[in-house]
């Protein structure tokens, strides 16, 4: 099992943005659908993690076929996953490929299994989970979820590039790890905005007759983290945010939204 990383990712945009980015967040199977954001091709889902290279002599005697082109190896695989779908074996992908297989997948989308294409696409290798929505307006929305080691950075990177009015700020906590919750993306400034986080330690104590039950009372560190509700009720009443640099601005407006004044631009008129 892995160590997990528990996210406080903020999303920051016009209405459209965070509509379609708490799209992506399927609260009743409790996912973060990062395959929404980047999908994996659909014939790195047949092959396994990790792979074996075998002799083409080998593989056809096993399946068969030796599928040479981009496009035999794609219909071979989507059949391969299908077949394994229907009987409900080899649920975990095609373990053995042919040298030229490896190599066609490699050229055509970058790693030749799921695995190693989730983590350069995504930052982690499965998509996140045990999903929390702490907070959503129209132009912000603060969500809790854990990936697995790391962060999912790589998957920021792709929805900043996808929409040109988001901002996305990120703090964790690393499963194991004494630093507590620290800032990923953003500044602290930024984060701290969005979220307020306490650490304190708690006491484990039990009945205490003796010396040597002192032995056994532990504090346990407890670290919690939660939307700061002040602030973005603020943010929420003058339309303006926090960027990832800690500064103000106006939120990016809806290109279906007609111009409307802040109250900070109604106060000085």
């Amino acid at each position: 099992m892995p160590n997990w990383t528990t996210n406080y990712t903020t999303f920051i945009g016009a209405k459209e943005t965070i509509d379609t980015i708490y799209s992506y967040f399927n609260i009743e199977d409790d996912v973060f659908g990062f395959d929404k954001v980047a999908p994996t091709p659909e014939p790195l889902r047949a092959v396994a993690s990790p792979i074996r290279v075998i002799e083409d002599k080998e593989f056809k005697e096993e399946h068969g076929a030796l599928p040479q082109t981009k496009e035999e190896v794609d219909n071979f695989l989507t059949s391969y996953k299908k077949q394994s779908e229907q009987t409900k074996k080899n649920s975990f992908g095609l373990q053995n490929v042919t040298h030229t297989m490896a190599l066609v997948l490699s050229e055509a989308y970058g790693a030749d299994n799921w695995y190693d294409w989730q983590v350069k696409n995504w930052g982690v290798k499965w998509a996140g989970t045990r999903v929390s929505i702490e907070y959503k307006s129209d132009n912000i929305l603060l969500v809790c979820y854990d990936t697995p080691w790391d962060t999912p950075d790589r998957i920021f990177e792709t929805l900043e590039n996808q929409f040109e009015d988001l901002t996305v700020l990120n703090m964790a906590l690393f499963e194991g790890d004494d630093d507590g919750i620290i800032t990923t993306k953003g500044d602290d400034r930024a984060n701290s905005a969005y979220w307020t986080t306490r650490q304190y330690c708690e006491l484990d104590i039990q009945d205490m007759d003796t010396a040597e039950d002192l032995q056994l009372v532990y504090p346990w560190v407890v670290r919690e983290c939660e939307p700061n509700e002040y602030n973005l009720e603020t943010m929420k009443k003058y339309k303006s945010f926090i960027n990832e640099h800690g500064e103000a601005q106006f939120f990016p407006r809806s290109q279906k939204e007609p111009k409307e004044k802040s109250e900070f631009e109604k106060s000085t008129d």
